[in-house]
């Protein structure tokens, strides 16, 4: 094992350590995430033209913005770069639910993103004005029960789950914790926690089920 590795097994992961690491990945993720989201792409120009419609707003829309919370972090630490992609992202989410599904066609939820853009929501939510917060938190309940919707319409049978889709699924059950342990929402967790229950004891020895931590009782 490198003397590097050696050192963090036995210190620890250090402030300066973590600090580094934020570093590193704030070099490499703010020069592509501006890249990507740069203006006047959309999801048709900025993804492979080779993906479907649908996949390309997946990718546009769902996957690459989990991007938000760690660059949320980073504005709130006085970032300003950061802080505007993250509120972009934000943005993009809101335009997504509100225009572009009914638009195109599409009703796929943000099964992948919903975490990251509540994580994002916790960390700037003291640095948001009233009208700010409010349009972030009714993006984010929107987007909540896109999900719990699309929970609904498999949650008793997950064994006809890819493993891929479980996996979606499970990022998504997080997602929905996190939304009813800062908003509320008591129904939203039942279901989540249902489904959840559901994959382990359809699979037990999945890699995703043991992953999984319910939230405490609030």
């Amino acid at each position: 094992m490198p003397k590097f590795d050696l050192d963090i097994a036995h210190v620890g992961l250090t402030d300066a350590f973590i600090e580094r690491a934020q570093n590193c990945i704030s070099e490499r993720l703010l020069p592509a995430a501006e890249r990507f989201y740069g203006a006047g792409g959309t999801a048709y120009t900025q993804c492979p033209p080779a993906l479907s419609q649908e996949a390309q707003a997946a990718h546009y829309f769902d996957s690459q913005p989990c991007a938000v919370s760690l660059l949320s972090k980073m504005g709130k630490e006085g970032n300003r770069q950061e802080d505007m992609l993250a509120h972009q992202l934000f943005d993009n989410a809101a335009y997504y639910l509100d225009e572009w599904q009914s638009r195109e066609g599409l009703s796929a939820p943000l099964l992948h993103s919903l975490l990251h853009l509540t994580l994002c929501y916790e960390t700037l939510s003291n640095h948001l004005g009233p009208a700010m917060a409010t349009r972030w938190r009714a993006t984010l309940l929107r987007a909540a029960d896109d999900v719990f919707q699309h929970f609904r319409s498999f949650e008793i049978e997950p064994s006809s789950l890819s493993n891929q889709e479980l996996a979606e699924s499970a990022v998504a059950a997080e997602g929905l914790w996190q939304i009813c342990r800062i908003f509320g929402g008591e129904e939203w967790r039942t279901g989540a926690e249902a489904f959840v229950d559901a994959v382990a004891r359809t699979d037990p020895e999945s890699l995703i089920a043991p992953a999984i931590q319910k939230p405490p009782p609030s």
